[in-house]
């Protein structure tokens, strides 16, 4: 057998030092395992499942339920007038097709089963048999709740419900699941997720065309049109702007630069991590996503291994710690692939290559502004359908920043329009001088997507479903409200006003109390009357 040269030993250990650092960043390197990593990122997975089946318990009734804005049963009634059984529940792929009815019994029994998945996998029993169901139950709800899931944040936690499927391990009690470390393709997958949540964004900024992320004046917009934002975010606002020129070169360090530093090992990847820590708990701080910044620190843990973790515990002195890791490991099978048959292996491999393919054309799609008809192909019919499952997705958040904040309250009025009465939201700034409150990782749901659509100059659905609701005085809806200004009779009539809200400077705030101001530009749509005696609604003139 030839022996190699130097010259050929050295061009394989130099081809090595570059093609290792990726073999072992995608999952391929078998001397490395990933056992505490997944632990912890799959506790902290349960816990946004935990809230976010929460929040559709607290909101979902007055939103989608019987009697509610949306009802989920109108909705499946018109997809399958509209497509007929087979499409419809391939477009709508929702539980709620078989138990949906006159009450929304149906919806609370799925949050509540969906919380129940969510505490499974919190307490680590049965792990992927709660991620089957913690998915199925999520998607049953996405697909039926129209204007009330505009958000990326629920297509960040579909992702990542999915995939952990495959990453998690077997059995009822699997504690770190030693005996069943994550497959390599299951690694490789969620470890190009990761990469796309942090690099995707900022290439939709690099190539969006949005000229304010180029100019500098991008972060006065995002500050004050972000969603609820903080009374931090205020003072953030409020800072020279050499300090926002500053953020925006952070924002491409941290969307840009880290996730090619992640690709290395060791201090890059761990320079990496804590660049995008500190950028999304900069976000959190500043403005409220519901869980989408808490998902993105959770998924960035995934690029650590059980060695960083273990060194890094070392070089903390908390040798102690770094001794019990090791000691909960089992040495003959951490390193090993886990013992699957060829057809669990096949499923793997097939599920998860379709994902890749649908993600990547979904990449595609919105980085590079491709149109989506250049994808008509027959073999791009897995993406075409793919897209009602939300679950494979671009992750493009502020690709454009909005420069105005525009909000449209509801004001009610019992004595002929003579006088009118605002009905008071949660967390909105329309009382100028309430401050920002922190209530992330909570979404508040209703709220947000009236923030979504009442700045449009066509009122979508929502809007004038909101101004029915309040005339008839529905209970549901009206608790979604801060306060009721009429609580012994519902309204005569609804009208639809439009602001426009902008941060006050410190100086104003010293002077006045206010954290905002306003400006009024008009009615969105004609007041709303209600005949209770017909039953009908009508525009005024």
């Amino acid at each position: 057998m030839p022996q190699l040269n130097h010259r050929g030993k050295n061009a394989i250990a130099s081809r090595d030092a570059v093609t290792r650092p990726m073999r072992e960043f995608f999952g391929f390197d078998a001397g490395v395992s990933y056992l505490l990593p997944r632990w912890i990122f799959l506790r902290l997975l349960g816990l946004v499942l935990v809230i976010a089946f929460y929040g559709w318990f607290d909101q979902g009734g007055a939103l989608i339920g019987a009697g509610g804005l949306e009802p989920v049963s109108d909705v499946l009634a018109q997809r399958l007038q509209q497509f007929g059984w087979f499409e419809a529940f391939i477009r709508v792929p929702s539980l709620l097709w078989f138990v949906s009815g006159a009450t929304s019994t149906p919806l609370t029994v799925v949050t509540v089963l969906g919380m129940a998945t969510g505490m499974a996998l919190l307490l680590n029993i049965y792990p992927r048999a709660a991620l089957v169901c913690g998915w199925t139950l999520y998607v049953s709800i996405i697909s039926v709740c129209g204007d009330f899931a505009p958000a990326q944040l629920d297509g960040l936690l579909l992702e990542a419900l999915f995939l952990s499927i495959f990453f998690a391990p077997r059995g009822l009690r699997p504690g770190l699941g030693a005996a069943s470390p994550p497959h390599a393709f299951a690694v490789f997958s969620m470890r190009w997720f990761v990469f796309r949540i942090m690099l995707q964004s900022g290439l939709t900024k690099l190539f969006g065309g949005d000229a304010k992320w180029f100019n500098f004046s991008v972060m006065e917009a995002m500050h004050e049109t972000a969603p609820f934002p903080t009374v931090l975010g205020y003072y953030v606002f409020n800072l020279p702007h050499w300090c926002h020129v500053g953020e925006v070169l952070f924002t491409g360090v941290a969307e840009l630069l880290a996730p090619l530093l992640a690709l290395a090992r060791g201090k890059p990847r761990l320079m990496a991590i804590l660049l995008w820590v500190a950028f999304q708990l900069g976000i959190e701080l500043t403005a409220n996503f519901g869980w989408l910044n808490f998902m993105a620190i959770a998924a960035a843990l995934l690029l650590l291994d059980d060695r960083m973790i273990q060194n890094l515990l070392v070089s903390l002195r908390a040798t102690a710690a770094a001794a019990a890791v090791a000691c909960r490991m089992s040495p003959a099978t951490q390193n090993s692939a886990p013992g699957l048959d060829i057809v669990r292996v096949g499923v793997l491999y097939g599920l998860l290559s379709l994902h890749l393919f649908i993600g990547s054309v979904a990449f595609a799609i919105e980085v590079f502004d491709i149109s989506p008809q250049e994808f008509s192909g027959a073999q791009y019919a897995p993406w075409r359908w793919a897209k009602y499952y939300r679950t494979a997705n671009a992750y493009t958040l502020y690709a454009y920043t909005p420069t105005v904040r525009i909000h449209t309250e509801f004001l009610g009025s019992d004595d002929q329009g003579l006088t009118w009465k605002t009905y008071k939201m949660r967390y909105q700034p329309q009382d100028l001088n309430r401050r920002g409150a922190f209530i992330a990782p909570f979404f508040p749901r209703f709220e947000a997507a009236l923030e979504i659509y009442g700045k449009r100059q066509k009122p979508a659905r929502v809007i004038p479903a909101v101004g029915e609701a309040l005339l008839k005085g529905n209970t549901k809806v009206l608790a979604l409200f801060r306060e009721n200004p009429f609580p012994g009779h519902p309204p005569q009539a609804i009208r639809f006003s439009r602001y426009q809200y902008t941060m006050t400077s410190l100086k104003e705030l010293k002077a006045s109390g206010n954290y905002w101001k306003r400006e009024y530009l008009g009615e969105l749509m004609s007041p709303l009357v209600y005949n209770a005696e017909t039953g009908q609604f009508r525009m005024e003139d």
